[in-house]
């Protein structure tokens, strides 16, 4: 996400520099964070989570798997934003 007023004032070499570095800070902070959902997750599953109702289980480990897995599509997508990035500055120098 660019903030016109800030990068409008720039210049594009800049701007790509910045691009990049966000996108790789971003990219490894969500690989960090997928890292110990999955364990958690792990965690949640090797006992079974589940929320005991008055007459049956709700079995909640299931859940635990889904920020993991959005969370590590959104770490591959911004990836692959930071490649277009780079491969971009790439072709026009």
């Amino acid at each position: 996400v660019a903030i016109s007023i800030l990068t409008d004032v720039l210049s594009v070499k800049l701007q790509r520099w910045i691009s990049i570095f966000s996108g790789t800070a971003g990219f490894f902070y969500l690989c960090y964070f997928t890292y110990y959902a999955v364990h958690e997750a792990i965690k949640k599953t090797r006992i079974l989570e589940a929320s005991t109702t008055l007459n049956f289980d709700i079995h909640v480990w299931i859940v635990r798997w889904v920020p993991p897995i959005g969370i590590g599509l959104m770490a591959l997508m911004l990836l692959v934003g930071t490649l277009k990035v780079i491969s971009n500055a790439q072709k026009d120098t």
